[in-house]
């Protein structure tokens, strides 16, 4: 007859449930724009960590193919860029709307110069700042 192995105090949920809670007490007034922040971060971060997984899970030694059909790549992907969206949209939204609003009145040129201002405004977003000469 096998004897019930003692549980640890940090194995019991009821443990658990109170590490949440001091965690979770942390955020208790945190500033509504803050924490947004810091929830879009913790999906960034979770969604890299799941491609970081698939990738190693995988090993696609150059074929990438087979990494790009998973489905689970692209709900990761999809998750580290709405998570990023938040920080992106407001620098993107006029530029995108004044595209929008230019085609639906027949202004190509304006269409036009929207589009190469949203696609400068999406270069400098992910460009690197170069260091200044100054």
């Amino acid at each position: 007859m096998q004897t019930a192995q003692k549980k640890q105090f940090w194995q019991s949920p009821n443990f658990l449930l109170a590490v949440i809670i001091v965690i979770g007490g942390f955020f208790v007034g945190f500033p509504q724009e803050a924490a947004g922040e810091a929830v879009a971060a913790l999906f960034a971060l979770i969604g890299t960590g799941g491609i970081l997984y698939k990738f190693f899970k995988s090993k696609p030694e150059g074929k990438p193919k087979p990494w790009l059909q998973d489905a689970n790549f692209w709900n990761y992907l999809a998750t580290i860029g709405i998570s990023l969206l938040p920080e992106i949209a407001p620098a993107l939204l006029p530029p995108l709307q004044d595209v929008t609003e230019n085609v639906l009145r027949g202004n190509y040129g304006g269409a036009l110069m929207g589009a190469i201002s949203l696609i400068t405004i999406i270069i400098k977003i992910i460009q690197t700042p170069k260091p200044s000469l100054a």
